[in-house]
């Protein structure tokens, strides 16, 4: 029987791919996720259509535009997605309408987007609420293929807080 005992494995530029620490926990600084958000600079509002996420708590490898909320898979594999929303109505108060939040990949350089997973919120008349809504799937996904969050019915919830409502990420599982 053969044991392999080593605390880093690199690529021969001495780019680091994995890490063991003395309790046998392993980490990979440089694999491939993203969490976002969008603050929106004032009060809160009602966003719809596609999300241009401008915040992020983590990027690795610039893997969503800041500017168009769209993320880039930087390598092919099992990835994980994610999008949640708050409904609200245009002003970011109770939600006026249903609510439907999509995840969407473009495999052809976003020349067109394939909806991969939808969460609903139905609007009840005269009920002014507020609405949790997920959408998350795991999907082998080509390197460069684009994934975006749209709302293509009413409005998610948006505000200039650090502790948001709606946020969207992915991660590579393997």
């Amino acid at each position: 029987m053969s044991k392999l005992q080593v605390e880093t494995i690199s690529h021969t530029n001495n780019t680091t791919a994995m890490s063991v620490d003395s309790s046998g926990r392993v980490q990979f600084p440089n694999k491939p996720a993203y969490h976002v958000y969008r603050k929106t600079g004032g009060g809160a509002a009602g966003v719809n259509g596609v999300f241009a996420w401008n915040t992020a708590r983590v990027n690795v490898g610039t893997m969503c535009n800041l500017s168009t909320g769209i993320a880039t898979i930087p390598v092919s594999g099992l990835y994980h997605l994610y999008f949640v929303g708050l409904s609200t109505n245009s002003a970011g108060g109770g939600m006026a309408a249903d609510m439907v939040l999509r995840i969407e990949i473009s495999t052809n350089n976003g020349s067109s987007f394939t909806v991969q997973n939808t969460g609903f919120a139905q609007y009840v008349s005269g009920a002014q609420t507020y609405i949790n809504v997920t959408a998350c799937l795991t999907l082998d996904l080509s390197a460069n293929t684009q994934v975006r969050n749209n709302i293509s019915a009413g409005y998610s919830y948006t505000d200039n807080a650090d502790e948001p409502y709606s946020y969207a990420g992915g991660f590579l599982i393997g």
